[in-house]
């Protein structure tokens, strides 16, 4: 062949030289033992520019390719890294000097490119080559036409097998028209993708694939189409799913054939990922026609492609065009596929008897691709992302890696951008589940929005044999029990963890404690804590939080200090829970030596222990050292830091400062969100601006924030206040028709027509309290000193027959003070405080100076049928008075600037808030009331709230 080669370059070198051309050196190729020699670049050179490309003989072929891709940078000439089997082909052309020209030159063509990996049988190109015509001719039907014995071609196959190589052949080619067109002249496409059957369920496969017969918008099955593709319709005529002859340890090898229109390697992969998503039950059938809908699912896909290794191009079809081949290349072919055969499954058995005497998972190599498969799970940052990765694991293989699946299930359950569900069906098509699976699942439960749900999945996987309950087991499903209240799971789990003999885990007896906390199980709590083997800070911390949180506020902060004499490190979270605890109490001597360890522990940038050390400045009364700790706050604030600072200023009446603090939110780029404007509209409900809060309500749905039912109420009570009773009706008769009113609106309602002595309203108010179920205490209250303050008593009787009727008991007042670092606790004409005796001595004294100081005593309060005297004696021992006149006898040898500070848990009495007026006037000392609404700042006769409360 080419001894043929040599001889027509002869013939045709012979006819340049008769013609007025320069005569220039032309080095040939020679046969040396029958293989190609390449002859210099220099001589290559002279060769080409030696003879005039129009005076070569060639002739339109294509060439019909086969190749195994795994070696291959994919078969484009574009490709960026090489070897490609498109630069292969044209190394080999050149080396054949069957290439006429260049690629440009050559008018090349391609059925499709196909990427790293992916191999074919039946790829097509189509070029100009050198021939053995006489008469070179570019008219494509006498190409077509021409009959091909006229003279001896080329044997194209056999020239260019024999310098490609292994892993690349021609098989046949066949002559064309000079229009044709590799890729738009392909009729169809036919694709084969392997894999082993393992679990998959065919069936399904099968019935979701036939799905995608017809002509189709494909654009929902490959990324690479919206950047590459202008059009997406492709016409599947065929598809099928079925097992191949092969086998191994008893698993089936089975194959997909696709066949239609011209697809992309790209989308069949895309096309198979999902597939394999329905076959492993992690995907429905419908899902197919959901992607195809284009219309009603225009987002991009969510899976990554399938392996590229077992796609196979099978063929690429085409109209009157008929590949040949000659015998002697034919045997050639068969030949060398049978010795590649061989070869590799020689290969097979290497590998078979070294998966036989494998290292354990722990070597090195498979070390390295665990920690970068762990890698890839912990870069997922969307639902998207875990679906594409979930793919890629399905289909190579490697959700069959316990370790690897247990870390995609924990990443798809829990992350907050995962599917909860989508893991769930994950692992129930995991034939064999093990521990770590169990608990990826029930911590997700655990974090959901139904964690009761992780306690029957626990009790599901104690009935399981293949797997056992770990420390970490039980700490998940202690986490969805403090969740989820439920202290009667919290003890089974305690004795199930004793019977386990994992009460030695420090940590998971730190959640336990934890639980009960959380539950109100404080005594249980308690006892743990104290049988606790190992205690560590995580501990303390946890039974400090329960207490706090659980209305013991008062041990809470003995504990804390048992902790600072044990010498143990207090961190950030104790002195959060501590500072809780102070604010709960109102005391301030604790919290304040607890800001100073915070300071010296620089925790003071801590964002969590500034917004505590906020939250307890404002709730002890003393809002202007809050704002110094805001305003010293340099790190980044928090939104809650705001809202904290704002609703500060806002209980204690201080509106301006508030507001003027929400309107700074937009200026340092922080939205403001439901609580910041729950925080503004408290401002304007305290401060009686009408106005300013009704626009601050209607622009919440413009600024994106949903109104809530608290924000409803603040608005109801803010007009309610206002004395517009009628418009607060209104607004919640009109919200009723997207939801059910929470009844504290209603008692907003009932509230401010005691204040204006609207007798109708309160009866609406009370009548739809009743119609709720409600059977508050400070409802019935209201009612009967409405009917009181207008002197019907036989209403009053009537209420109060109903409160004994369906046994409401009234909530007695109740006043704490804080004093030499003890709390002081009094209840209204209380006699049970070591000192009472000269406290009721300081009560005369006061009474004897704010007469005389113009105080007449509020007796229309007091909501009783008795004389005006037995009604002043019944306000002088109010709660409220008894702490304030034990303060005024605690701080006589302070200075005048240590205030008298008091909580009630109630409302503050009337008569109470005028007597605190004049004793602020007269003793010239501040007095500071929390009740449950608001603070009340009493300084030199005056107070914060403007008498507006």
């Amino acid at each position: 062949m080419k001894e043929e080669l040599e001889a027509e370059n002869a013939k045709l070198l012979s006819q340049v030289s008769s013609c007025q051309c320069q005569q220039m050196e032309v080095k040939h190729d020679v046969l040396d033992s029958g293989n190609l020699v390449r002859r210099s670049r220099r001589g290559r050179k002279r060769a080409d520019k030696s003879i005039p490309i129009h005076l070569i003989s060639k002739r339109y072929v294509a060439l019909k390719i086969m190749y195994f891709g795994k070696r291959f940078y994919g078969f484009s000439a574009e490709a960026q890294m090489e070897p490609s089997i498109e630069s292969e082909i044209f190394k080999a052309l050149e080396r054949t000097r069957l290439l006429v020209g260049d690629i440009k030159e050559s008018n090349y063509s391609r059925c499709g490119r196909t990427d790293k990996g992916v191999s074919s049988t039946g790829q097509v190109i189509a070029l100009f080559l050198r021939s053995r015509l006489k008469t070179p001719s570019i008219d494509s039907e006498a190409h077509a036409n021409e009959k091909i014995n006229a003279r001896p071609e080329y044997d194209y196959v056999r020239v260019l097998n024999r310098a490609l190589p292994d892993d690349i052949r021609v098989l046949g080619w066949s002559p064309v028209p000079v229009d044709f067109h590799a890729r738009f002249s392909c009729s169809a496409r036919e694709y084969k993708y392997f894999f082993w059957r393992q679990n998959l369920n065919l069936s399904a496969m099968d019935i979701a694939g036939k799905k995608f017969i017809g002509e189709h918008d494909f654009r929902n099955f490959c990324k690479m189409d919206v950047a590459n593709v202008h059009c997406y319709t492709r016409r599947v005529t065929f598809f099928d799913v079925s097992p191949c002859q092969n086998s191994h340890e008893g698993d089936q090898l089975c194959t997909f054939t696709m066949r239609g229109s011209a697809f992309l390697w790209h989308q069949v992969r895309a096309m198979v990922a999902v597939l394999f998503m329905i076959g492993q039950g992690v995907e429905s059938v419908d899902v197919i026609d959901t992607l195809l809908d284009t219309k009603k699912t225009p987002k991009k896909p969510q899976y990554l492609l399938a392996s590229e290794i077992p796609l196979v191009l099978r063929t690429c079809e085409f109209e009157n065009v008929n590949f040949i081949c000659s015998s002697g290349a034919l045997e050639s072919l068969r030949s060398h596929f049978k010795k590649e055969s061989l070869t590799y499954q020689l290969e097979s058995v290497i590998f078979q008897e070294a998966l036989r005497n494998c290292l354990p998972i722990g070597n090195a190599s498979n070390g390295m691709a665990r920690v970068y498969m762990e890698t890839l799970i912990q870069r997922c940052v969307t639902f998207s992302h875990i679906k594409e990765l979930h793919s890629h694991l399905l289909t190579a293989g490697h959700l069959q890696s316990s370790f690897l699946r247990s870390r995609l299930l924990d990443r798809c359950a829990v992350s907050p951008f995962g599917d909860l569900s989508f893991a769930v069906r994950i692992f129930r098509r995991t034939p064999k589940p093990l521990t770590n699976d169990w608990n990826a699942i029930i911590r997700g439960y655990a974090a959901s929005s139904q964690p009761s749900l992780a306690f029957s999945w626990y009790r599901s996987m104690l009935s399981s044999s293949l797997c056992r309950v770990d420390a970490l087991t039980c700490s998940f499903t202690l986490k969805a029990c403090a969740r989820a209240l439920c202290s009667s799971a919290t003890a089974q789990l305690h004795a199930q963890i004793n019977r386990r003999g994992l009460f030695a885990d420090a940590l998971l007896c730190t959640t336990l404690l934890d639980a009960y906390s959380k539950n109100g199980d404080l005594i249980s709590a308690h006892k743990l804590f104290d049988e606790m083997p190992v205690r560590d800070v995580a501990s303390w911390n946890a039974l400090i939080a329960g207490l706090a949180s659980g209305n013991r506020a008062h041990e809470a902060l003995e504990l804390y200090k048992r902790m600072e004499s044990e010498g143990v490190r207090r961190n950030e979270v104790t002195v959060v829970a501590a500072l809780g605890a102070c604010s709960h109490l109102g005391a301030i001597q604790e919290g304040e030596n607890i800001h100073g360890y915070v300071k010296v522990l620089n925790l003071d940038q801590n964002v969590f222990v500034s917004n505590a050390t906020i939250d307890m400045y404002t709730k002890c009364g003393f809002v202007d050292k809050a704002f110094q700790v805001f305003d010293q706050f340099t790190s980044k604030k928090s939104i809650v830091t705001w809202n904290t600072m704002i609703m500060g200023f806002a209980v204690h009446g201080e509106a301006r400062k508030a507001l003027e603090i929400f309107q700074k939110l937009e200026h340092n780029s922080i939205k403001p969100d439901d609580v910041s404007y729950l925080a503004a509209l408290t401002a304007c409900r305290h401060a009686g601006l009408v106005e300013y809060g009704t626009s601050i309500f209607n622009s919440m749905a413009c600024n994106g924030v949903e109104p809530n039912m608290k924000h409803y109420g603040c608005v109801v009570d803010l007009l309610g206040r206002a004395g517009k009773l009628r418009e607060a009706h209104d607004i919640i008769c009109s919200m009723s028709m997207t939801m059910v009113p929470d009844p504290i609106l209603w008692q907003s309602l009932l509230g401010a027509s005691e204040i204006h002595k609207d007798v109708e309203m309160a009866e609406i108010a009370s009548k739809k309290l009743i119609e709720l179920g409600v059977n508050n205490d400070g409802d019935f209250v209201l009612l009967s000193n409405i009917y009181a303050a207008q002197g019907r008593w036989k209403d009053v009787g009537r209420v109060r027959d109903d409160m004994e009727t369906k046994q409401v008991k009234k909530i007695p007042g109740l006043s704490y003070i804080e004093a030499q670092g003890t709390i002081h606790k009094f209840y209204n004409s209380d006699k049970s405080h070591q000192q009472w005796r000269k406290i009721y001595e300081k009560i005369d004294e006061i009474r004897f100076k704010i007469r005389e100081d113009g105080y007449v005593a509020q007796t229309g309060l007091v909501l009783h049928d008795i004389g005006e005297e037995e009604k002043e004696n019944a306000l002088c021992y109010h709660s409220e008075k008894l702490a304030v006149a034990y303060g005024l006898m605690w701080v006589e040898g302070a200075g005048e600037e240590t205030p008298v500070r008091v909580i009630k848990n109630l409302r503050i009495c009337g008569d109470c808030h005028v007597v605190f007026k004049h004793i602020s006037k007269i003793y010239k000392r501040e007095i500071i009331v929390r009740d449950r609404v608001r603070f009340h700042r009493f300084k030199d006769g005056y107070c914060s709230c403007k008498d507006y409360w």
